[in-house]
């Protein structure tokens, strides 16, 4: 089987721990479950984890897929409440404990994702088995709806006095930014795959048999 023909077949859960609500959900759920849909794949689901200790999403959900129109599609949507406020580690644990997908795709309820974001990251995973997990380049936008680096941006790992500090990337160092980076390391486009030093928490996928 081909890697091109093993990324269209692979399943991916998508995990959306969840403190927001629909306040976040309204904005950021459609356009995951968009992304789903576009990949139109069997098995796919998506798995909100109601981690805000008043099972906001359970109402929330129902009414988000009700303006939708997403007849036909494969893709499976489920709430999962934690009971109350467990933390952000202990709702993507729930999540990959509850998630049937080939990849886990964790993704914060504050995250906006681009319709195409989910191929690309299975194809990452799929063609190289010694990387563990990927990452979307992700932007801030701001309240004028600008948008600014991360703080994962310009930055990388280093051991300093046998501890891991984070850095500034400087000019004495060889920077890991893509050539089409401008000045605050915000792109267009996709870019080409690099390696980093960590993924940030907001979004990122990993092999479910490996988390």
């Amino acid at each position: 089987m081909s890697d091109t023909s093993r990324t269209a077949r692979s399943s991916v859960t998508v995990v959306v721990p969840s403190l927001g609500g629909a306040a976040r959900l309204n904005e950021t759920l459609p356009p995951i479950l968009r992304a789903v849909d576009e990949r139109c794949t069997q098995g796919d689901e998506v798995l909100v984890i109601d981690d805000s200790g008043k099972d906001a999403a359970a109402g929330a959900v129902p009414e988000i897929l009700g303006g939708l129109d997403r007849a036909g599609r494969a893709a499976s949507v489920r709430v999962v409440s934690m009971g109350g406020n467990e933390g952000f580690g202990a709702a993507v644990m729930r999540g990959a404990q509850e998630a049937e997908g080939e990849y886990l795709f964790v993704c914060q309820d504050d995250v906006i994702v681009d319709e195409a974001i989910l191929a690309p990251l299975v194809d990452a995973l799929v063609r190289d088995a010694e990387v563990f997990a990927v990452t979307p380049r992700v932007r801030a936008v701001l309240v004028d709806g600008s948008h600014a680096p991360r703080y994962e941006t310009g930055v990388r790992l280093a051991l300093i006095d046998d501890r891991i500090v984070v850095r500034e990337i400087g000019s004495d160092e060889e920077s890991s930014e893509p050539e089409d980076a401008d000045a605050s390391g915000v792109t267009d486009g996709v870019g080409e795959p690099r390696v980093v030093d960590f993924v940030p928490s907001s979004a990122f996928m990993v092999r479910r048999d490996e988390f």
